[in-house]
């Protein structure tokens, strides 16, 4: 049965890499599209041959994958290092296009980006900072829940071993690598946010949720503006939360501002930005950021 399963999975990447070489060919894509199809080839392939071959070739097969992989992980350094004003998941996303599609590429940018925030999140969770009027994390729910998980990783694998047989004591460890993994990711979340404050300045107001959402408009364009306290999205009449962006998971006071013409709003989850008039934003300081945006609105 699991031969059948490897020679279908073989035979559509072997498929998939002859369609996107003739593409290459035509000049539709470059060279380097070729990496995720060949690496998936290897890697089905080589769980054939540790099953049916001899242990060589496993090992040739094996040096050939990480082969593929080094100029990966020299990539990611080399774009980590780099001094552009991009942010590093855009940075990221452009260069994993070369090599990915274009889904593919945004997922990995922001996975790789979050999980490199995690030591920033894990030290402003441990040694907070004074909440300014730009900030928008002292009470996040989103610290909390990581705490939750990096607390329930080690009773959950010793749980696990205990409940699964030992003849699939793997997926016992598979299991407590996601706990420590969604762990990591969310003081990475925690991170980008205390890496990305809101900016206010005469040009542009830019209000972010770490690097899940972010919103850009004219200060001009504010026609009113006011602090809400801690609240919910779920809690706000069905008519403010209709073509409203609420930027915020919990546990930090917020601002909501209604605009006379259109903001440009942006999520990882969506495909391309989208147009709002109103918005609610989570500021550690509400009254010190709405009289900071005031001034700006008032300014000739």
């Amino acid at each position: 049965m699991w031969l059948v399963i490897r020679i279908l999975i073989l035979t559509w990447l072997s498929v998939r890499l002859g369609i996107d070489a003739r593409k290459v060919q035509r000049g539709l894509l470059p060279a380097t599209r070729l990496f995720l199809p060949t690496l998936l080839f290897i890697g089905v392939a080589l769980v054939g041959a540790q099953l049916v071959a001899k242990p060589f070739v496993a090992a040739v097969m094996v040096a050939v994958e990480l082969g593929l992989l080094v100029p990966c992980v020299v990539l990611v350094r080399s774009i980590r290092a780099d001094g552009s004003a991009a942010f590093l998941e855009e940075r990221l996303e452009t260069a994993f296009q070369r090599f990915f599609p274009a889904w593919f590429a945004r997922l990995a940018g922001t996975d790789i980006t979050v999980l490199l925030h995690a030591r920033r999140g894990l030290r402003a969770f441990m040694l907070p900072q004074s909440p300014g009027a730009t900030s928008y994390t002292n009470g996040s729910k989103i610290a909390l829940l990581a705490l939750i998980v990096g607390l329930s990783v080690l009773p959950d694998a010793i749980f696990l071993l205990l409940v699964i047989p030992r003849a699939y004591g793997w997926v016992s460890i598979v299991l407590a690598l996601l706990d420590l993994w969604g762990c990591v990711w969310l003081f990475g979340l925690y991170g980008t946010m205390a890496a990305r404050p809101h900016e206010v300045s005469p040009e542009r107001i830019v209000l972010r949720n770490g690097l899940v959402q972010r919103v850009e408009f004219a200060p001009q364009h504010i026609c009113e503006l006011h602090a809400v306290g801690i609240i919910k999205r779920r809690q706000l009449p069905s008519s403010s939360r209709t073509g409203s962006v609420f930027l915020g998971f919990g546990g930090v006071p917020m601002v909501e501002i209604t605009l006379s013409e259109p903001a440009i709003a942006d999520h990882i989850l969506w495909r391309g930005p989208r147009a709002t008039k109103r918005i609610f934003a989570a500021a550690d300081m509400p009254e010190q950021l709405c009289a900071n945006i005031r001034a700006l609105a008032a300014a000739p």
